[in-house]
């Protein structure tokens, strides 16, 4: 029988493929993997694949280690006519879209949300894990969306530090 157990199984999704129209199975909101330079601006792009209309989302985006700082966030052509916030709490960086004129996420796949940090000065290059919680996706009537979560990551890479070099000390 089943003991509930995870066997492993083929849960990663595929990685877009060659999959052509309407070969969408089920939606997945999905952190796509982006590098940046300590010290420097990065933006961390969130990627929806919907088999259907959405009409809104929520999700929370948290970041460890905690090097990013939340500065801002933008729609994407996907959803232009969205009114995208965010706000930063304790737990990470909660995003919210939805429009007020009944325009909707059409079915596909790609970017949803841009979302703008501060990366702080890195010693040495850190991989930076990008989860997904909390998450909520309503079709355009406002009923909830089954869908996964797929956790992304930066790269952050130690940006060109002077090294002093070894003073030259005659006697």
């Amino acid at each position: 029988g089943d003991d509930g157990s995870d066997d492993g199984g083929t849960d990663g999704g595929d990685d877009g493929g060659t999959t052509t129209g309407g070969g969408l199975d089920g939606c997945a909101l999905s952190v796509d993997d982006a590098t940046a330079e300590g010290g420097s601006q990065a933006s961390v792009f969130v990627s929806l694949s919907n088999d259907q209309a959405i009409g809104g989302f929520q999700f929370v985006i948290s970041d460890d280690p905690d090097i990013l700082s939340y500065v801002d966030v933008q729609a994407t052509d996907r959803t232009a006519g969205f009114t995208v916030s965010a706000a930063e709490g304790e737990g990470g960086v909660t995003l919210l879209g939805f429009s007020f004129t009944g325009d909707v996420v059409s079915e596909g796949e790609g970017p949803i949300v841009e979302i703008i940090y501060n990366v702080d000065f890195v010693e040495f290059d850190d991989t930076v894990d990008l989860s997904l919680s909390g998450s909520i996706l309503s079709d355009p009537v406002g009923v909830g969306v089954d869908h996964d979560t797929i956790d992304g990551a930066m790269t952050v890479v130690a940006g060109e530090l002077e090294v002093p070099g070894t003073p030259n000390v005659t006697a």
